[in-house]
């Protein structure tokens, strides 16, 4: 069975690299949480697909080197796994173009 990748929608996470941070504590400082404690966990780092920060695969979008993203609802963004795979394709034929 041949999966349609047109059909496979890949979020931002899966797309970008973020670094690893160690386990933190926050204490508030004002607002109505003054003086409590909030304990951050520690985050392994990840590999995306495309291995860039967050900023500039949005700084690409933004500039229209990278294909627009679809918004399914406001905390929601993700893209066609065919866009993305023809994007990689167009930069690797241009890398080999220029070897």
């Amino acid at each position: 069975m041949k999966i349609n990748t047109a059909d496979i929608h890949v979020r931002l996470n899966d797309l970008v690299s973020t670094p690893e941070c160690s386990a933190k504590t926050h204490i508030y400082k004002s607002g109505v949480n003054k003086g409590l404690v909030k304990k951050v966990k520690a985050r392994p780092a990840s590999h995306g697909m495309i291995g860039v920060s967050k900023t500039t695969l949005w700084r690409w979008i933004k500039d229209g080197a990278f294909p627009k993203p679809i918004k399914l609802s406001a905390g929601v963004t993700v893209w066609r796994m065919s866009d993305i795979q023809q994007w990689l394709n167009e930069k690797t034929k241009s890398v080999v173009e220029l070897s």
